[in-house]
C-alpha cells in the first residue's frame, strides 16, 4: 500500500509515495559493520520503506528495549524536509546521523543517517509525523488536505480557548 508521510504540526506532506511493508526486520540481527552494502547504498530502494525493529541495551535498567522504526531511502524526503543549520556532535566522520532533519515549519521530524557508521537512510520520529494513505487522483488529494487543514485549525482554537491570559 502506498502511503506518504505527514508532519502533525503543519499537516503538509514530506515524502514522495512509498509502499509501506507489513512484514518488520529485526534490527538486532543486521550488523552495519559487517554489512556488504557499499557505503554510497541506501537500505531500502526509493519508494520503499522498511519496517525496522531495533534492540538496544538499557544499561541503567539491565534490560533489553525494542522499538519498531521505519527506515526510507534518503531520495524520497521532499524539499519540506531540510537540515538543521549549525548542528554539533551530529557528524561521523565522514556523514550525518542523529536527530538533524526538520519540516519547514521548525519540528524535528526525523533523523538522517549517511554516514559509514550504519546503513544509509532516513529514520521517522512518530511522534511528530504520521502515515497517510497515497491518492492517485490531485483533486481528491487537495481536497483531502483542506480537511485537515480544516481540523488542524480547529483543534488549535479549541485548545487556545481554553487558556488564561
Amino acid at each position: 500500500m502506498k502511503q506518504v508521510l505527514v508532519c502533525k504540526n503543519c499537516e503538509q506532506e514530506l515524502t514522495r509515495s512509498v509502499d509501506m511493508p507489513e512484514n518488520v526486520i529485526e534490527h538486532c540481527n543486521l550488523d552495519p559493520r559487517g554489512r556488504t552494502l557499499a557505503d554510497s547504498e541506501s537500505a531500502t530502494p526509493s519508494g520503499k520503506a522498511l519496517r525496522i525493529r531495533r534492540c538496544q541495551w538499557d544499561s541503567f535498567k539491565q534490560q533489553e528495549i525494542t522499538e519498531t522504526v521505519v527506515w526510507l531511502n534518503l531520495t524520497d524526503m521532499l524539499e519540506r524536509v531540510e537540515l538543521i543549520p549549525k548542528i554539533r556532535n551530529f557528524y561521523g566522520c565522514c556523514g550525518m546521523f542523529g536527530p538533524n532533519s526538520r519540516c519547514k515549519c521548525g519540528v524535528i521530524i526525523g533523523s538522517r543517517y549517511d554516514d559509514c557508521l550504519d546503513f544509509h537512510h532516513f529514520e521517522v520520529f512518530a511522534d511528530k509525523t504520521y502515515w497517510m494513505d497515497y491518492v492517485e487522483d490531485n483533486n481528491d488529494r487537495e481536497q483531502e488536505k483542506l480537511v485537515r487543514l480544516y481540523a488542524n485549525t480547529r483543534n488549535k482554537k479549541r485548545k487556545n480557548r481554553h487558556k488564561k491570559w
